[in-house]
């Protein structure tokens, strides 16, 4: 068994985190802790707010396995979060994730919030271009060696998505029409997204 927690860079500037990894590593806790880091607490930059380091390293220094990733790229986070839970079941320890992200929308709401001042239209443009969602599309629509090699990434029992996913693909594969399914989830994913939007 494990536990993963999740929080954001502003959650390793309080006071309670530190407690709780330092417990955590003392006892060798399973547990993987995921850090969403998007820049900013609320309104404030992260440079406004912490040293010049990662925060992976900080974490290192409390005695965990630490890993730094891509968040926008969803293989390379499921890769970094496979590598994590091998580790913790070893016994080895808890492990810390940061994921380099970025926040689009408002702190709490569906907002765009650039006239506030404390960002740029050109910053939030600049994260747009790597959303994760356009990523994966791109690369199911584009690759189908990077759309396989996603899909053979997960494992059925990790997730529904994980089993369909595969399932799709062995369909693909079976029939000779591997592009035909990629480019169909392709779409698929591509409706959900500007649903959501």
């Amino acid at each position: 068994y494990l536990t993963t927690l999740f929080l954001g860079d502003a959650g390793v500037e309080e006071g309670v985190f530190h407690e709780c990894i330092n417990f955590a590593s003392l006892h060798r806790l399973p547990i993987i802790f995921f850090c969403e880091n998007n820049f900013y607490s609320v309104y404030t930059h992260i440079s406004r707010r912490q040293p010049e380091r990662s925060i992976a390293s900080m974490v290192a220094g409390h005695g965990l396995q630490t890993y730094q990733t891509d968040g926008n790229d969803v293989i390379e986070v499921q890769r970094v979060a496979r590598l994590a839970v091998e580790y913790v079941r070893s016994g080895a320890g808890p492990v810390f994730i940061e994921a380099m992200t970025y926040r689009h929308r408002e702190h709490c709401g569906p907002n765009l919030d650039h006239h506030l001042g404390y960002r740029s239209e050109e910053e939030i443009d600049s994260w747009m271009q790597r959303c994760p969602v356009k990523k994966i599309i791109a690369d199911a629509n584009n690759s189908v060696v990077k759309g396989k090699s996603f899909a053979e990434s997960l494992r059925p029992h990790e997730s529904i998505f994980g089993s369909l996913f595969i399932n799709m693909i062995e369909v693909g594969e079976t029939t000779g029409k591997l592009t035909l399914v990629l480019k169909l989830l392709a779409n698929q994913m591509k409706k959900d997204y500007n649903l959501r939007k």
